[in-house]
């Protein structure tokens, strides 16, 4: 019973170790050494050869590879984490859309009640962005084959993006559609704190966010959600 007992405070501190780098009487730097290393420490710890393994089983169930049925627990665990933290991300129902005022390159205003009644593509980027200056050709292709349908899109550039060079980028490029400079950073704030670029929030008729995409989209799969909020009344 003793030895069960100090079995099982021995793979607890172990783990505690793994866990949250608790420094241990082998080294202070717990959180630099590797899992072989965090290996070798269990053999020393526990030199009888079945709890060894057992001490192995411990490490490699934390690392989503433990065996027999610790596996399936562990995937299962990782897989619920990974489901609940897309749906916290990315949310499973529209949301509003923050309400912002958009100042335009053409010195007019607009603002976020102004998309009601008309599908909205909103895009964060930067002329220094490589991304968001490959995917510009696209972007004006999607503006220029729904346009007339219901569709805009309005480019945001970041507050450390100088304004002459969005100017001169959206006058060389002919962009067709609105471009506005959030100069102080309010709206990248107010849509979530936006710091990759590009993002682009999809809004719906209803001035719903009902899709958002850091990083280039994958247009095939944009055109055919524009198609669907367009046809909705």
């Amino acid at each position: 019973m003793k030895r069960r007992v100090k079995k099982r405070a021995c793979i607890r501190r172990i783990m505690d170790s793994i866990v949250v780098g608790k420094p241990t009487e082998h080294g202070t730097k717990q959180a630099q050494i590797s899992l072989k290393t965090r290996i070798r420490v269990g053999h020393e710890r526990l030199p009888d050869r079945r709890n060894r393994n057992e001490a192995q089983n411990t490490i490699f169930v934390i690392f989503g590879v433990g065996m027999r049925k610790k596996t399936v627990w562990a995937v299962s665990v990782l897989s619920a984490f990974t489901i609940i933290a897309g749906a916290l991300l990315f949310g499973t129902s529209p949301s509003p859309a923050p309400e912002s005022k958009f100042l335009l390159l053409d010195a007019t205003q607009r603002t976020t009640a102004d998309f009601k009644g008309r599908v909205t593509l909103v895009n964060f980027w930067a002329t220094s962005c490589t991304t968001c200056v490959a995917e510009m050709p696209e972007l004006v292709a999607t503006y220029e084959k729904y346009h007339l349908k219901g569709f805009d899109t309005l480019a945001v550039a970041m507050q450390y993006d100088p304004p002459s060079y969005v100017v001169n980028f959206a006058a060389s490029r002919k962009l067709p559609f609105q471009v506005a400079i959030d100069n102080t950073g309010t709206i990248a704030r107010a849509w979530g704190d936006v710091q990759l670029t590009p993002t682009s929030y999809l809004v719906n008729k209803r001035g719903e966010i009902v899709k958002t995409y850091v990083g280039q989209p994958d247009f095939k799969e944009l055109h055919r959600l524009i198609d669907s909020l367009l046809a909705e009344a």
